[in-house]
């Protein structure tokens, strides 16, 4: 079978021109993985026994915005969502474009984060 630059030379030839010719100028280097979160996401309802229905108070004083969260842990949100994705944070989804986490899994990221 034919190599990829003897079927299309033109294309190989370009290529070849943008391959970097040195190492990149920084490495990112992992500091350290946080481990995931032990207990799984629960609805509201679990945490808030209102009869079924929360209102907007009592989900403020036990859930925050990614943004909040973020600014909290020192961190962006991009983090914060890699985060919740991993299941490192707990959290709840309110509509499309709604996410909250857990206030007691911030309080206890900050807490082990000022432990070391």
């Amino acid at each position: 079978m034919a190599s990829f630059e003897e079927l299309y030379p033109s294309m190989a030839k370009r290529l070849a021109k943008h391959e970097p010719k040195h190492e990149p100028a920084h490495e990112f280097q992992v500091i350290e993985e946080l481990p995931p979160v032990e207990a799984t996401p629960q609805p509201v309802s679990e945490f808030v026994d209102l009869g079924g229905r929360a209102s907007t108070q009592e989900l403020a004083d036990q859930w925050m915005t990614v943004k909040e969260a973020a600014q909290a842990l020192g961190m962006v949100t991009e983090t914060v969502y890699r985060m919740i994705k991993r299941q490192q944070l707990r959290s709840i989804r309110l509509g499309p474009r709604r996410i909250r986490v857990l206030k007691a899994d911030v309080h206890k990221m900050l807490t082990l984060k000022e432990s070391k």
